[in-house]
This record gives structure tokens, C-alpha cells and sequence, in this order.
């Protein structure tokens, strides 16, 4: 998957619980928090040049407009997760303090908490998701009573910088600047597109943009352009029966053989290698979405998932 800007969907929430597995998901971001934990086999976050691997049963957190990736620790396995993504703005009315905070740890252990926390955490966020699937009476407000709970856990327990007035400023320009800039890559990527283009769109030097890109999303443009470019078309190469020639050109590529070139740089795979063994045709595909390597369960199988981790884990 691209490295990418990603709109969160809340459905009738204004916070989002999911439970999946994946293989890999790509550098992206969003403007919402992100928590959550490894159900099974380990997974390998990388932001800011920093790789955490995060065991079964351990978890993860990451800022709004924090660049990530994801990958299972093992090739070939799928990880398992249960996730919680939302919005600052779900605390403005009562705690607005929030959007100036910037947690400092991104893999979450029990050595940052006791025993009896470090449990009552991960049960918290997985009856939260039980709750919002089973969409029992009430259950908005059993999610959101919750989750007030798990981020008041979290602030007591992770160790977080509160921005004074300039820097809030500057991590507001910032993020917006980010957010307009995977906007243009978005709407132009299956065009010639170069760092001038966006430099001009954003009234910046050249200069200013290439260091921009390697400090905020650690790469080039070069290199970020590939990395969407190619995701893209590994979408396409899954979801489609679009030949191989045709993909590349949907996806910017000026010939195939530079497509080949980026999977083989990226995937170590050829995209017809990809496309052969990439999908799995005895895996159900209603009410889930597929991202690359990434599965995301529908409403059953997340009760399933969440139901069993309870017992597994606790």
C-alpha cells in the first residue's frame, strides 16, 4: 500500500474500533490517534526511523500526523490486531489539553505499567471493540465512557510532551501541510509529477520541500512518490483483472519496466508474482475491505477474534 493520507470513517461514531490481520501496511498517516494491540505472531511498526517490533499481547500508540508503517515480524504470517483510531477533537469540549499532547512512546509494555494496569488496558480496549460491534442498546455511550477511561490510563502512564502555544502552531502548519501535500500526490500521481509542482502549489523552494519530505516522512519525494505509485498498482494488481501494462499506466508509470523495477525494490517481487500468489481464494471478502496485505474483519469475525483474545489473553 501507498504511503498515504488516510480518511478514518466513523460509522454513525466519531471514533473508529477494527480488528484484522495483516501482512504489511504502508508509511501513511492520519489526523487521529491511533491504539492498539498484537493479537498474535508479532508485528514491526517502523515511524520515524525507529523500529519497535511489538509482541503478542503488547501494543502500540501513535500522534495524529504521525508517519507509520506496519509488517508482520515473521514473512509470511498474518499478524492479528484490534485497533482504536480517533479524533482529539472527541475531547475538545472537556479536555482540550489533548491536542497539544505528543506521547513519546510508541510501543506500550507492561514495563510502563503494572501488572494489574497493563491488563486492565488491553481488556478495556477489547470489550470497547466487543461493544461497538455488537451494537447492544446504549453501546455509544458505553464505547465513549470507555474509551475516556483508556486515554486517562494512557496519560497517567505514558510518558507525553504538552506543547506550549508556538509549538502547537507550528504542529498545526505542519499538519496541514502534510495533509495538502498527500491531497496533490493523490490527485496527480497517475501524472508526471515533480517536487516543483508542489513547490510552486505551496509557494516553498525546492530546497525547502525536499528537506520538508525527508524530515516529516523520512524519504525523498522520489522515494515517497514510488512508494504511492506502486501501492497503488499492488492495489490493483489484488482487486482487479487489469493487466499488468494497463496498471502501470493508471499508476504514472511512463513504462512497465520502471513498475517492475519499484516491486521488485519495495516487495522483492515481480507485480505478475504478486498478482499469483497475493490473494487467497478461500478467504470470504464480504464485509471486509482488503488494503495490500491487510484484512479487515467484518462484524462476526471481529466478535470471534475479540471473544477468543479475552480468553487467550486473560
Amino acid at each position: 500500500m501507498s504511503q498515504r493520507y488516510e480518511v478514518i470513517s466513523y460509522s454513525g461514531t466519531n471514533y473508529r474500533l477494527g480488528a484484522g490481520w495483516t501482512r504489511y501496511v504502508s508509511p501513511h498517516l492520519h489526523r487521529e490517534f491511533e491504539f492498539g494491540i498484537v493479537l498474535g505472531d508479532g508485528n514491526i511498526f517502523r515511524s520515524a526511523n525507529v523500529e519497535n517490533e511489538v509482541r503478542t499481547g503488547e501494543m502500540w500508540l501513535f500522534n495524529p500526523f504521525e508517519v507509520h508503517e506496519a509488517l508482520a515480524a515473521q514473512k509470511q504470517t498474518q499478524c492479528e490486531y484490534v485497533e482504536l483510531q480517533l479524533s482529539p477533537a472527541f475531547f475538545r469540549d472537556y479536555y482540550p489539553d489533548i491536542g497539544k499532547i505528543r506521547f513519546l512512546e510508541k510501543h506500550l509494555t507492561e514495563q510502563l505499567f503494572d501488572t494489574k494496569t497493563f491488563d486492565a488496558i488491553r481488556i478495556m480496549l477489547l470489550e470497547t471493540a466487543l461493544a461497538y460491534f455488537n451494537q447492544d442498546e446504549y453501546y455509544q455511550l458505553n464505547c465513549a465512557s470507555r474509551i475516556n477511561r483508556i486515554f486517562q490510563t494512557l496519560l497517567e502512564h505514558v510518558p507525553y510532551q504538552m506543547m506550549d502555544k508556538t509549538q502547537e502552531e507550528a504542529a498545526a502548519r505542519r499538519n496541514w501541510r502534510m495533509q495538502r501535500i498527500n491531497t496533490l500526490i493523490e490527485e496527480h500521481y497517475d501524472n508526471k509529477l515533480l517536487l516543483n509542482d508542489i513547490a510552486q502549489e505551496e509557494g516553498v523552494s525546492m530546497y525547502y520541500l525536499s528537506h520538508f519530505f525527508r524530515q516529516n516522512w523520512n524519504m525523498s519525494f522520489q522515494e515517497y512518490l514510488l512508494h504511492f505509485r506502486c501501492g497503488k498498482a499492488r492495489e490493483l494488481l489484488l482487486d482487479s483483472d487489469m493487466s499488468i501494462a494497463d496498471i502501470s499506466l493508471v499508476c504514472g508509470f511512463s513504462d512497465p519496466k520502471y513498475m517492475r523495477q519499484g516491486f521488485r525494490r519495495l516487495y522483492g517481487t515481480e507485480p505478475s508474482a504478486l498478482r499469483r500468489s497475493g490473494a487467497d481464494p478461500g478467504m470470504p471478502l464480504r464485509e471486509t475491505v482488503w488494503r495490500a496485505d491487510e484484512y479487515v474483519y467484518g462484524k462476526e469475525e471481529a466478535v470471534r477474534c475479540l471473544t477468543n483474545a479475552l480468553e487467550k489473553l486473560f
